[in-house]
């Protein structure tokens, strides 16, 4: 019995793991030339200077919320729908996308600041 018992829950547990799908990869795929971009333009403007930011070593700045991992935020700046073209739009001009947001516009052209959604799309996790 104690055998039996053995089997079916090791069955159970093999069953359970196979209906396990596989965690989602990245919502998006940056274009490594374009995300190139958006890393320049970021240091020309200095993101970092409130962002923590990966691939920027200095500063590391605290005002603003940390940018690691960004292709898992849900929202942006908490009630945005994360999508490149709304990113585009508050990277460039925060205050017009988001009345009331801290964050001031930035000196960027359209091109600039789809560039920098695509470098921070490329922020994932893993």
């Amino acid at each position: 019995m104690r055998a039996y018992l053995s089997i079916s829950l090791f069955v159970a547990l093999c069953a359970g793991l196979a209906a396990c799908k596989q965690p989602p990869g990245s919502r998006y795929g940056p274009d490594r030339e374009t995300a190139e971009r958006g890393l320049e333009a970021i240091e020309r403007v200095g993101c970092a200077a409130c962002h923590e930011i990966p691939g920027i070593d200095w500063p590391e700045g605290r005002t603003g919320p940390s940018l690691v991992g960004f292709d898992d935020i849900g929202l942006i700046a908490g009630a945005l729908p994360n999508t490149p073209e709304n990113l585009a739009a508050f990277v460039r001009n925060a205050p017009a996308a988001k009345p009331g947001s801290a964050m001031p516009a930035m000196p960027l052209s359209e091109e600039e600041a789809r560039d920098v959604a695509e470098y921070l799309y490329g922020l994932d996790d893993d």
